[in-house]
């Protein structure tokens, strides 16, 4: 019944605005980072690829930043000028200080989500993205952890050729980079699911089949 907790870091790409957009006037290069932390609870068969049980956000706004970031040309330009002025009031989480994640990291992550067409010197943007600090806590059908009739009984796993969020083909996909639902067993890339439910955490639900998390 053992339950396994690892703390990890992870960066989410919410919006990038330009200077086209109605609700806001961009005349400069931007950010605008959240910091929150989250907990993930994943189930990992002896057989077969892990299930995602449940994703909560637990604190939200630890920071906000927004600041000019001084770039015109290029994705390199912009990552630099990013970490070059991390958020005054950064606030990380006592359990992820030994963990090897800066603000250089985070500036990386950020400018990697904004698409090369921004950098044109003629379509100014603020990128927006949240720096997650997330517990995962894991447990193995090996230790004996059970829950509810779904283990018992479990539905077959639905596998689609493609990852319905972003249609690549997911039939050579490891297991390792693969994360079933327990609502309903659809697969998708597991990087592509997690950015999902995390941009859908007030009403998760499944792409595929619209069944809640």
């Amino acid at each position: 019944m053992a339950e396994e907790i690892s703390h990890v870091v992870e960066f989410y790409g919410i919006n990038v605005h330009t200077n086209n957009d109605s609700d806001m006037y961009v005349t400069l290069p931007g950010y605008r980072v959240t910091g929150s932390s989250f907990t993930r609870m994943i189930y990992r068969p002896i057989d077969g690829m892990d299930v995602l049980l449940s994703q909560l956000r637990d604190q939200e706004e630890m920071y906000v930043t927004h600041r000019h970031a001084q770039a015109r040309t290029n994705r390199e330009s912009f990552r630099q000028s990013i970490a070059e002025y991390p958020p005054a009031a950064r606030i990380v989480p006592h359990p992820f200080d030994a963990l090897a994640w800066n603000w250089n990291d985070t500036a990386t992550a950020l400018s990697d989500y904004v698409d090369d067409s921004h950098f044109n010197n003629l379509t100014p943007f603020v990128v927006e993205g949240d720096e997650a600090f997330g517990t995962v806590c894991l447990y193995r059908q090996a230790n004996g952890w059970r829950s509810g009739s779904w283990l018992q009984n479990p539905a077959e796993t639905l596998v689609f050729r493609a990852c319905c969020i972003c249609l690549d083909d997911i039939t050579d996909t490891p297991v390792s980079g693969l994360l079933g639902l327990q609502c309903c067993q659809h697969v998708f890339h597991r990087a592509c699911i997690l950015n999902w439910v995390w941009k859908h955490l007030d009403l998760p639900s499944c792409p595929a089949c619209t069944r809640l998390i």
